[in-house]
């Protein structure tokens, strides 16, 4: 897998991410919460195995890496139109952590 710190930044092979060849899922290595916080753009090309020239798809989604003890800086340090578009996710995560 692919990623750079920013839409604009170079990108560099790394293995903290993996996909699970079973369900599909996008799996995070623990040594990420180690790394520097920051948002990262996940490029995930999934390739036939058959014509292993042959993509399939091409899936780009970001990875927020934030500690537990700055979540809420992070927050409140948005734009406050960038909050309300992760307010939903935002709501879930409080009730997950704080209930």
């Amino acid at each position: 897998m692919v990623w750079s710190e920013s839409s604009n930044g170079p990108a560099e092979k790394i293995d903290y991410f993996f996909v699970d060849s079973t369900s599909g899922d996008v799996l995070i290595d623990p040594a990420l919460v180690d790394d520097a916080e920051g948002v990262f753009m996940l490029h995930v090309d999934a390739i036939q195995e058959a014509m292993m020239s042959t993509s399939v798809t091409n899936l780009v989604t970001q990875v927020h890496n934030i500690k537990q003890s700055s979540l809420l800086k992070f927050v409140f340090d948005q734009d406050a139109n960038l909050l309300s578009l992760n307010l939903d996710d935002f709501q879930m995560l409080f009730f997950i952590h704080f209930s």
